[in-house]
Order: C-alpha cells, then sequence, then structure tokens
C-alpha cells in the first residue's frame, strides 16, 4: 500500500500544477462525498460533536488500508452534479507589467 501511495507523490513530480490540483480536487471529493470511507467524518464526529475522543476508523489500522481503497480515491466520480476542477487559463508572462527597479 505504502508503494502505490508513494508512486502517486512520484507522478506528481513530473506532472504541471494544474494536473496535481485536479487530482486534490479529485481525492478530496472522494472524501466528503463519503465513497470509500467516513473517516474524514469520524475525527470531528469523536472531538467535537460527541467529544468522546474515541473515534472508530474504518479500516481500523492503516494497515488494514488496500490497494483497492486508494486506487478508489483516484478514480473518477459518477454523479452528474459533479463537475471536474478546471482552472482559468493564466496569462503568458510576456503579457505581465513587471516593474524595472
Amino acid at each position: 500500500m505504502k508503494l502505490f501511495m508513494f508512486s502517486y507523490i512520484r507522478e506528481g513530480r513530473s506532472q504541471k500544477l494544474e494536473h496535481c490540483l485536479a487530482r486534490e480536487h479529485l481525492v478530496v471529493s472522494h472524501l466528503l462525498r463519503r465513497t470509500v470511507d467516513a473517516d474524514f467524518y469520524e475525527g470531528p464526529r469523536a472531538m467535537l460533536i460527541d467529544k468522546d475522543r474515541k473515534p472508530r476508523w474504518s479500516p481500523s489500522k492503516l494497515e488494514l488500508v488496500d490497494e483497492e481503497m486508494v486506487s478508489k480515491c483516484f478514480s473518477a466520480i459518477d454523479d452528474e452534479d459533479w463537475q471536474p476542477l478546471r482552472l482559468f487559463e493564466r496569462p503568458k508572462p510576456s503579457h505581465i507589467a513587471v516593474s524595472r527597479m
């Protein structure tokens, strides 16, 4: 599982910022939509809502996270209401006024 996660980090080194941000948006969307698990909400529930300070993580240990769960975080979201991240085109540096101090 660790090698799988590190491969995504290594991939990001050679990709443009726009691609990395779009992938982060996809992962966060999966977390907020609870398509993989509900752990994103479990921590605040245990600390802020019920205040029992006993989160019930799923799976209970990091070692139990499998490659299927990780790859699901990077898969496309099948919902017509969800939109992938689209960034505005940045102006080319030649169009930006530069101070000559």
